[in-house]
């Protein structure tokens, strides 16, 4: 996952990269630490944020990441670990006005929102829904090859795949 984000950050041009990890889970060091080591591989920087305490959808962690994602260069792009620190950073850009994708790209690394069917549902909508969600944040699914697809078709897409 770590070279499929780097490798797509780096096609879309963004010489600014950061992790946004969770320090509790062992998995999500290693991915950021092989992602911060692709990043630096092409002479770039990668900013990293990894708490090691847990503040599960709390408004003091979103604040967090949006001091930490007001600091960093722009544009940036910004690999999540997983979708609910995904679903933070698009919060926190919110909190501070940064415009998603346009000024920070998130790119999530969990698998719970991505796969073959939940592409598909997203596909299946038509465009005039698509276009309802526009202007908002968007997230580009790297391991898809998919173009930013914006968060509320997701979620519509995802709900229409549970049967809500």
């Amino acid at each position: 996952m770590a070279h499929l984000v780097a490798q797509h950050s780096a096609e879309r041009g963004f010489r600014e990269v950061a992790f946004c990890g969770d320090e509790r889970f062992s998995w999500s060091r290693r991915r950021g630490g092989r992602f911060g080591q692709l990043i630096r591989g092409t002479g770039h920087l990668c900013y990293e944020y990894n708490p090691s305490r847990h503040l599960p959808n709390s408004d003091v962690e979103v604040d967090e990441i949006a001091t930490w994602l007001a600091g960093l260069p722009k544009p940036v792009a910004v690999f999540a670990c997983y979708d609910n620190r995904c679903q933070q950073v698009l919060g926190a850009c919110r909190r501070v006005g940064l415009a998603v994708p346009e000024t920070v790209a998130v790119l999530g690394g969990g698998l719970s929102l991505v796969g073959e069917p939940l592409r598909a549902a997203v596909a299946a909508l038509p465009g005039w829904v698509m276009d309802s969600f526009h202007p908002g944040p968007r997230v580009v699914l790297a391991a898809l090859r998919e173009h930013a697809v914006p968060v509320g078709a997701l979620v519509l897409a995802r709900d229409r795949l549970a049967g809500r």
